[in-house]
């Protein structure tokens, strides 16, 4: 009976987590953290379709009614310009979550021109996102 249990919900993981595919359309949304000093929004959300668009096959939709997966982004300053960023993948018909990513630092660097900002939503689509969704890789 264990043995059945486990293999239910090993099932029920992996077709959780192989549900964001090539091509899929997806609205772009900011979360505000209540507690920290959100970093700019339109920025970030700029950024982030930037990112999607150059290194995934996701096409990003201004509706969101019409949408396969909401991309919720959260991104808050740290000190001396530094930021940290979090992004999570949720299902609009259901509201769960798909897929949540830790935490990410992004350093100001002259790499990003700068920006903490930049440098964290490059981490997360590269580094967190495509590693667990390498079927969306351009």
């Amino acid at each position: 009976m264990k043995n059945f249990v486990v293999l239910i919900f090993t099932f029920l993981s992996l077709t959780a987590h192989a549900q964001l595919a090539q091509d899929s359309n997806v609205y772009l949304a900011f979360e505000k953290q209540l507690d920290q000093a959100d970093a700019d929004e339109l920025e970030s959300i700029n950024l982030l379709e930037h990112y999607l668009s150059d290194k995934t096959s996701l096409n990003v939709s201004e509706d969101k009614n019409d949408v396969d997966y909401i991309v919720q982004l959260s991104v808050v300053k740290k000190d001396l310009g530094n930021r940290r960023g979090k992004i999570m993948i949720i299902d609009p018909v259901s509201t769960h979550v798909i897929y949540e990513s830790k935490w990410v630092l992004g350093i100001r660097n002259m790499f990003y021109r700068l920006s903490g900002e930049r440098h964290a939503i490059a981490k997360l689509v590269s580094r967190k996102l495509l590693s667990e969704y390498p079927e969306v890789k351009k």
